[in-house]
């Protein structure tokens, strides 16, 4: 089991007086209301017409951290942001960034996952360290008898 915690104080906190219910809407089609948190911050934004979308990268304490979030300017554009969000593509978004004062309405979130990783281990080369015949730990335990059954990592990220 592998878990990731990171608690990062954000560059310009938000001020909780400034926190207020607001709607969000739920892959476009219905709303809920949410806390929102409010703040006007010094971060990177850009606006991108291949994505239809607005980025922004907000900074967290110390500036070795921030958290980028990409947020598609229709309301029901989500899914599509999600397929063409590759690797190439986030990395020209944040080329793309300029510093400036940015008005920032953020929700309240909490998103958890929890990933099985022996596939893409053994699709790696892996696949000994869970065969019971082929493992060898013993520079660990001094004997073969010790095999991993499973690799799990779990992340959360609350905000």
């Amino acid at each position: 089991l592998n878990a990731i915690y990171f608690k990062g104080l954000w560059s310009t906190p938000f001020e909780p007086a400034a926190t207020s219910k607001a709607p969000f809407f739920n892959a476009g089609a219905h709303s809920v209301e949410v806390d929102t948190m409010h703040a006007q911050l010094q971060a990177g934004y850009a606006e991108d017409e291949e994505t239809n979308s607005d980025v922004v990268d907000i900074p967290y304490a110390g500036l070795d951290y921030s958290m980028t979030i990409v947020l598609p300017k229709q309301r029901t554009g989500a899914e599509a942001l999600r397929r063409s969000l590759t690797w190439p593509v986030f990395q020209r978004l944040l080329s793309k960034l300029s510093n400036t004062v940015v008005d920032v309405a953020l929700p309240k979130f909490k998103l958890e996952g929890e990933y099985l990783l022996k596939a893409p281990l053994s699709e790696l080369g892996a696949s000994k360290a869970f065969d019971e015949e082929h493992a060898d730990f013993s520079g660990i335990t001094g004997n073969r008898d010790l095999v991993i059954y499973d690799v799990v990592h779990k992340a959360v990220v609350e905000v």
